[in-house]
């Protein structure tokens, strides 16, 4: 091995190191965000309204991985390999497929589900639990969002992507919680709901 290869070796094991780093700090931040909001919903939402919140996020969270139908598993494969070979036009049909498929799917998903879930709460239970039935219902914009942040990766760009979805995504629902509690508007378990919709 040469110098020059030592050296460039060298430089890109440092990079390694670096992006590992990155990366946990960026999960780090990911679980701080969370942990600290939910510490500021416990003690501003009553605990109907917790529970209801923390079934939404659990519901949606299952639903967001089936929805996607595996899509943007595949197109970690299919991208890089039409973008090596100059095919756009394959790129840019891949991707109007996806999206399509995706949202059509996610919204019977959330017709369906809120469908069965009123049902049940309604029959079972004798009341009725909006803030889960709205959180789903951001179901499809949501799923459009994780699809494309698989788009970035798949472009390349892992650190960004994971920027948006560990930092980015997680600050925003934090900053909204916080103005509703700074302006002293109704902070329910179906306003949070919204706001975690708008968020994510």
């Amino acid at each position: 091995m040469t110098k020059r290869q030592y050296i460039e070796v060298q430089a890109l094991s440092r990079a390694d190191y670096f992006r590992a780093l990155l990366l946990c700090a960026l999960a780090l931040a990911n679980f701080l965000w969370f942990y600290v909001t939910n510490i500021v919903l416990a003690r501003n939402l009553t605990v109907p309204d917790f529970d209801d919140y923390s079934v939404a996020i659990s519901v949606v969270t299952v639903l967001a991985t089936v929805a996607t139908l595996g899509l943007e598993k595949y197109a970690l494969h299919c991208i890089p390999v039409y973008r090596d070979h100059g095919d756009w036009s394959h790129t840019r049909g891949f991707l109007r497929f996806s999206l399509t498929v995706i949202f059509i799917f996610s919204v019977l998903l959330v017709v369906v589900l809120d469908v069965i879930l009123e049902l049940v709460f309604l029959n079972r239970l004798g009341e009725s639990h909006i803030p889960i039935v709205v959180m789903v219902s951001f179901l499809p914009f949501i799923v459009i969002v994780l699809f494309l942040i698989e788009i970035v990766i798949a472009n390349n760009a892992p650190i960004e992507a994971v920027v948006i979805y560990r930092f980015q995504v997680p600050a925003c629902f934090f900053v909204f919680v916080i103005l509703l509690y700074a302006f002293e508007l109704p902070m329910t378990a179906v306003s949070v709901s919204l706001v975690y919709g708008v968020a994510g």
